[in-house]
């Protein structure tokens, strides 16, 4: 029991000093970042025009298709898409973490047909994850200005994971507060 208590200790001691410096270090979709997503491979046609990302507020949000906030989070998303138009802002669907259960591609397919066709899906990957500060939960959302500026984020940080999802009314409130 003490050999175990200490390995737990150690793996979670060296977990945490893997971390960030800070769990809200604001990120930036700056050029780098831009070019990132638009090179990440798509899942399927169909969303924003990634090249032409900035010119409206952008959200990108990391999921998995095992993930059943994640499939809640799009349900929002499609209703607050319904609510407001697709022209608010440019929606980007990361897929990340998904061989964490076993990656199973029928499942992933089923996931992205649920996802409203207005929103890019694409790939995640090593760089991208590493330009969002390391994503280490899904569902994990972040919203940018038209400047490129962090204005909201929730989840993808270590710890407790499953409980948060990006409602609709939370993503009226942040693009209220961008103007």
């Amino acid at each position: 029991m003490r050999l175990f208590s200490f390995a737990a200790a150690l793996i979670f001691g060296l977990t945490a000093l893997a971390a960030p410096s800070t769990a809200q270090d604001r990120l930036s979709l700056d050029d780098a970042a831009k070019t990132q997503l638009i090179a990440a491979p798509k899942l399927r046609e169909g969303g924003p025009d990634l090249a032409a990302l900035g010119q409206r507020p952008v959200l990108v949000t990391f999921f998995a298709s095992w993930c059943p906030p994640c499939a809640a989070e799009f349900a929002q998303l499609a209703q607050f898409i319904a609510d407001e138009g697709e022209t608010e802002v440019d929606i980007i669907a990361v897929n990340w973490i998904e061989g964490l259960t076993g990656r199973s591609e029928a499942r992933l397919a089923r996931m992205i047909g649920r996802i409203h066709p207005s929103i890019a899906v694409v790939s995640g990957t090593d760089a991208l994850d590493d330009r969002f500060g390391g994503v280490f939960s899904v569902p994990a959302v972040y919203l940018f200005d038209t400047s490129g500026n962090e204005v909201f984020r929730l989840g993808g940080d270590r710890g407790a994971h499953g409980r948060h999802f990006l409602r609709k009314e939370q993503l009226k409130a942040a693009l209220g507060k961008i103007g």
